[in-house]
C-alpha cells in the first residue's frame, strides 16, 4: 500500500497516478 503514497507523491498533477492507484487497489 506504500506504491500508492509514492505514485500519488510522484504525479500529484496528472491523472497516470490516479489510474495506477485505482490498478493497485483491483
Amino acid at each position: 500500500m506504500e506504491i500508492r503514497e509514492l505514485i500519488i507523491g510522484f504525479w500529484p498533477h496528472s491523472g497516470v497516478g490516479v489510474l495506477q492507484i485505482e490498478v493497485s487497489e483491483r
